[in-house]
């Protein structure tokens, strides 16, 4: 996920998703619970964005 974050340019979603990857290797599950529900809203708002700028170019 991070990767492909990064690779629209939702950098966002990319750090929400390097902190999830730290948290989860250290076995943090509270800090996992919590970042879960930061990542769905920063990747709904994500695609809220995106295809704005999708309709903006057709």
């Amino acid at each position: 996920m991070k990767t492909s974050a990064g690779m629209l340019g939702a950098l966002r979603l990319e750090q929400l998703a390097l902190k999830m990857e730290d948290a989860v290797r250290k076995q943090r599950m509270d800090k996992v619970r919590v970042l879960l529900t930061e990542m769905e809203i920063c990747g709904q708002l994500t695609m809220v964005q995106l295809r704005d700028e999708l309709n903006e170019h057709l």
